[in-house]
């Protein structure tokens, strides 16, 4: 909604190495495009197996690559951007594929499990860096990420609706460029529909399947003034994978990423309904486990905290802030700037605070801020139009630019309406839930 040119630059970085990553699906026995974790120009995996450890000297094995998680983060990027320009030609080509792709890959790694009458994802890693597998396990990756499950969900969502929007004879060439095959959409809605999620107790989301079960880690670890917790850890023979804590937001990118709407629906769906009660307790859970040993974990709290603590959310956005501008003189800003906390903290600002959400009835606009926010003014781009927002005294004003050729439908609390060019809304802003 800022630089859309650039952010299809991204879109045909991803396009571009399509092939390589179905290419990587097939050697892993799957249908669709696996993603690398890292990439680079060959779209191959560019994760280094080891990394040293400067406290003990010796090589731990880096097992991150199993981060599956990435496809999905490709999915999403490329719906936002449709979203975003409304532009049918890049719906047609490479947002529909690569969605489809990735979708065919969830579908292919997911496992049906009759005992559980549910599909399962076993043998990946969520965002949390510190659990690569279970204690003594002989191979790496673990079962039923929450994170995971819930955005494969969201993927196979999403592919079986870009099929639906598309015109007959776009749809007809799609099928043919990826062989789909008449029964897939169909798979794809039984998998979206059956996937398996773990719980701490009824009305609690688990990170991971038996993440409940491992130790309670020392607090001092969680708040003390330590080492890196994996070096420190690797240096005592212990590690990370043995305790319920976590390097960074897992579970809560979830919260972060989807409308709470989008988010109950799927999870009413999958059979675990999720009212705010439910969303308190696991985020108040997760949140007690969290080092935040990466610069992007408070950017992911604040985002996830915004509808429920509005208050708590502020601290964190700030916290985020201070990335690199609390950075002390030797490092930080000298060593390179944190775009992916900065972009965060934008996002934070936008969709959270202001409330600003794609959709593909046009735009939506839900502003809670926190009280402490001071007044914000932004302008964005959506579907050609530029729109100007100001964030002041409880209210969201919006404004078309007298230059846009046609109306903005906008939906917030009180209704919806086509802003026309050159004129002005008023949107009040929600209470605190």
């Amino acid at each position: 909604t800022h630089w859309p040119h650039l952010a299809r630059s991204l879109l045909d970085y991803r396009y571009a190495r399509l092939d390589k990553a179905r290419e990587r699906a097939r050697r892993a026995g799957l249908r669709g495009a696996m993603f690398p974790w890292r990439s680079a120009r060959s779209g191959e995996e560019e994760t280094p197996p080891w990394q040293c450890n400067p406290m003990s000297g010796r090589w731990m094995a880096d097992h991150t690559r199993l981060q599956r998680h990435i496809g999905s983060a490709v999915a999403y990027d490329a719906w936002q951007l449709y979203l975003a320009t409304a532009d049918e030609a890049l719906l047609a080509g490479p947002v529909s594929e690569l969605i489809i792709e990735v979708a065919r890959f969830w579908a292919s790694i997911a496992q049906f499990d009759a005992s559980r009458q549910r599909y399962l994802i076993c043998g990946v890693i969520g965002p949390d860096e510190y659990h690569n597998g279970y204690p003594g396990a002989a191979e790496p990756g673990l079962d039923n990420n929450t994170y995971t499950n819930l955005m494969a969900a969201w993927t196979l969502d999403r592919a079986r609706q870009v099929l639906g929007l598309l015109g007959e004879p776009d749809a007809d060439a799609l099928r043919h460029r990826l062989a789909l095959e008449p029964d897939e959409p169909e798979h794809w809605q039984a998998v979206a529909e059956g996937l398996y999620l773990p719980f701490v107790d009824e009305r609690l989301l688990s990170q991971f399947e038996g993440f409940d079960q491992l130790e309670a880690p020392a607090q001092e670890w969680l708040h003390g003034d330590r080492p890196r917790l994996d070096w420190m850890l690797e240096a005592r023979h212990d590690s990370c994978d043995r305790y319920q804590l976590t390097k960074q937001a897992d579970v809560l990118m979830a919260y972060y990423l989807l409308p709470r709407q989008t988010l109950q629906r799927i999870l009413k769906r999958l059979g675990c309904p999720h009212d705010d009660a439910s969303t308190r307790r696991t985020l108040a859970y997760h949140l007690a486990r969290i080092t935040h040993e990466s610069s992007l974990s408070k950017v992911v709290c604040a985002g996830a905290l915004a509808v429920i603590d509005r208050e708590a959310s502020w601290s964190y956005f700030q916290e985020a802030l201070d990335t690199d501008l609390g950075s002390p003189g030797n490092g930080g800003t000298q060593e390179g700037v944190h775009l992916g906390a900065m972009s965060g903290a934008l996002d934070v600002l936008q969709r959270h605070y202001l409330g600003v959400r794609l959709e593909l009835d046009g735009l939506h606009l839900f502003p809670s801020p926190p009280a402490s926010l001071p007044p914000v003014s932004l302008s964005l781009l959506f579907r050609q139009a530029r729109l100007h927002l100001r964030l002041a005294n409880g209210a969201l004003a919006v404004r078309a630019d007298p230059g846009n050729v046609d109306a903005v439908p906008l939906h917030y609390a009180e209704g919806r309406s086509q802003l026309a060019p050159g004129d002005s809304l008023e949107i009040r802003c929600q209470a605190p839930s």
